[in-house]
């Protein structure tokens, strides 16, 4: 939030002030008083002052919060996944980070790398349904539809299946897919994710 536009409060918010903001009191104007000309040349030269002095902080915050802006390949906000690591993290487009617990860790099994789905559809803004008498999570999204089960090796994208050559893992109460299916399990462009040593990287998203 920017504390110079947040209207609930009229300090801080120029457009809102009055003579008794900002530790000054205007002269009182009195009308036949021979000073009131003086009076109002000198309050609209302390709102002017304010006004500018305001505007000057704001563009301040500006420049500071986009000083903290870190380009990430497309400048874009990303999921970071490490391996080992029961959390991911989440990157916004100005570089500040948040862990979020997913539950379980990120695992290993026969060579392949396993990760937990729902939380991360969670993240991603997908719709995450689960069927508790076939062990079925289906995600969902506009023009999108995944079925994903540990009883299978097969992973349904929109009614067509395909062969993962291993079945999901159930860890913890959570499904995981080997971590080369994200995107297709995410409904994303296959560049969106990248690999960097232990990380996975969601870009874009």
């Amino acid at each position: 939030m920017n504390p110079f536009r947040d209207s609930s409060s009229k300090r801080g918010y120029y457009d809102y002030y009055d003579k008794y903001d900002y530790g000054y009191k205007f002269p009182e104007m009195r009308v036949g008083d021979d000073n009131i000309s003086q009076a109002n040349l000198e309050k609209e030269q302390k709102l002017k002052e304010k006004e500018n002095e305001l505007i000057a902080r704001e563009r301040g915050y500006n420049i500071n919060k986009a000083a903290n802006y870190s380009p990430t390949g497309n400048n874009s906000p990303k999921v970071i996944i490490t391996q080992g690591s029961r959390y991911f993290t989440e990157e916004d487009e100005y570089g500040n980070r948040r862990q979020v617990d997913m539950g379980v860790e990120v695992t290993t099994s026969n060579g392949r790398l396993f990760v937990a789905v729902t939380p991360l559809a969670n993240k991603l803004g997908l719709w995450v349904n689960y069927n508790a008498s076939t062990k079925t999570t289906t995600l969902s999204k506009p023009n999108t539809t995944v079925a994903i089960s540990p009883n299978s090796s097969y992973i349904t994208i929109n009614g067509k299946s395909e062969n993962m050559g291993i079945r999901p893992m159930l860890k913890n109460g959570k499904i995981m897919i080997p971590a080369h299916y994200l995107a297709k399990a995410f409904g994303l462009d296959s560049s969106k994710i990248s690999y960097e040593g232990n990380k996975i990287v969601i870009n874009n998203y």
